[in-house]
């Protein structure tokens, strides 16, 4: 028999940024919601991942102001499918499973130049 020693990880957490200028009124308020609305999804056939399911795997959404950042620690809920399935476009948003503050500003800065860059076109 094989033991392992040493610390062993199994973590399952991710985080994302979305800039709200990309986002609609209501896919804001279906990301603050996306537990009961992946439940409703789910219940009329609009979502075949039923995965997600438990209290337990509600994601951690903060409103910053120019963008939303959204934080697990247990991935279940797929927000990535969740978001598509709502009308997210996929590209404007940064996920990321372990990002340390150097990359996490690093991508706000990106993600700030993008909507900049927009809005003089």
């Amino acid at each position: 028999m094989k033991f392992r020693t040493g610390f062993v990880s199994n973590s399952s957490s991710s985080s994302f940024i979305v800039m709200k200028h990309w986002l609609s009124e209501r896919q804001i308020e279906l990301i603050f919601r996306h537990l009961q609305e992946g439940r409703r999804m789910g219940a009329v056939g609009e979502w075949e991942d039923r995965r997600w399911v438990g209290d337990g795997d509600a994601w951690e959404i903060i409103d910053r102001g120019a963008y939303l950042e959204g934080d697990t620690f247990m991935d279940n809920f797929d927000m990535q499918q969740f978001m598509q399935a709502i009308g997210v476009p996929l590209e404007r948003v940064w996920f990321d499973e372990h990002y340390g503050p150097n990359v996490r500003e690093e991508m706000l800065a990106k993600l700030y130049a993008e909507v900049a860059q927009e809005n003089e076109s």
